[in-house]
């Protein structure tokens, strides 16, 4: 099994490889929800998932016209470039 500084550093690698094509000054919008819990959801039956509790946020990227989804609980709010992400200190507190 790979340590995160693998993984990070291979994220890393991978964002430089797409800011190279699409060029680095790109900018990404990354932030927290807030999505209601019905349009996270929808209706579930079950009613024990942490973002209905509000242990959780929902966080989303957005580049170009794609987006990305993600629960946690360490959630923050971020804009900038690509090449400001790349240059970003990848750890597990990195939005704190």
């Amino acid at each position: 099994m790979q340590d995160s500084n693998y993984v990070y550093e291979r994220m890393r690698k991978v964002l430089t490889e797409i800011g190279a094509e699409v060029g680095l000054e790109t900018e990404v919008k990354v932030f927290a929800g807030p999505l209601k819990i019905q349009d996270a959801l929808g209706d579930p039956k079950e009613k024990d998932y942490p973002i209905q509790k509000g242990k959780e946020k929902l966080m989303e990227a957005v580049i170009f016209k794609s987006r990305g989804q993600a629960y946690t609980d360490r959630y923050g709010n971020y804009h900038g470039t690509l090449s400001d992400v790349i240059a970003l200190e990848l750890k597990e507190t990195a939005w704190q």
